[in-house]
């Protein structure tokens, strides 16, 4: 049966388990659908996008949806995120994260590098115990495409995975603890510091599980 992403995006309860903990739509706000974590953008336009409205993000400068998630309630609460987004050239592209420029530990990215998806959990600066991985397939430029990243835990031996329209992709297990208490809130659209490119995100889907 072909993947269809229709059921995930415009449902509020897509898995019939109560486990979307926040949706973000983009139709014209930062606006959390779920669970109020309504958030601010920046550098943005919106326009059609393949449900409603999308989110574009501006070329060069520091753009997107800061959430307001901040790194406690992340940790307690999401397990898996969800990305329905169109890549517009071939340009690497920062789907999320809560990195810091002056945090020393404990952040989460995930961007397209190189045409593939990238999942980070770093615990340091360093990257002396970081678990770094990237999906088997790639990301075309010119269509919508969605992203699910999921992890079981935030501790050594938890399992991190990345579907691409609904095929597992990759997987492989955490190397390091990870607390998050030096993060900053989570943002959609850039890692949480240094510029974005140009994309366009129609729906972002947090989940509780994994």
């Amino acid at each position: 049966t072909p993947f269809s992403v229709s059921p995930l995006v415009t449902s509020l309860d897509p898995f019939n388990d109560g486990s979307l903990y926040s949706k973000y739509t983009f139709e014209g706000n930062g606006n959390d659908l779920k669970n109020n974590h309504n958030g601010s953008v920046s550098n943005v336009t919106f326009s059609e996008g393949k449900f409603g409205q999308c989110m574009i993000t501006n070329e060069d400068v520091q753009a997107g949806l800061n959430t307001g998630i901040n790194p406690s309630t992340w940790k307690n609460n999401v397990r898996s995120i969800g990305f329905l987004v169109y890549r517009v050239d071939n340009d690497n592209l920062s789907l999320g994260g809560n990195h810091a420029l002056t945090q020393t530990q404990d952040t989460v990215l995930f961007d397209i590098n190189n045409d593939y998806v990238r999942y980070y959990q770093i615990e340091d600066n360093t990257h002396t115990a970081s678990t770094i991985f990237t999906s088997n397939s790639t990301i075309p430029v010119g269509e919508w495409s969605y992203i699910m990243a999921t992890w079981t835990g935030n501790n050594i031996g938890d399992t991190a995975s990345i579907y691409i329209n609904g095929v597992l992709s990759n997987s492989t297990t955490l190397s390091s603890n990870f607390s998050f208490n030096e993060a900053s809130s989570f943002s959609i659209g850039n890692i949480g510091v240094y510029n974005s490119k140009s994309g366009k995100f129609d729906t972002v889907d947090l989940f509780n599980k994994a």
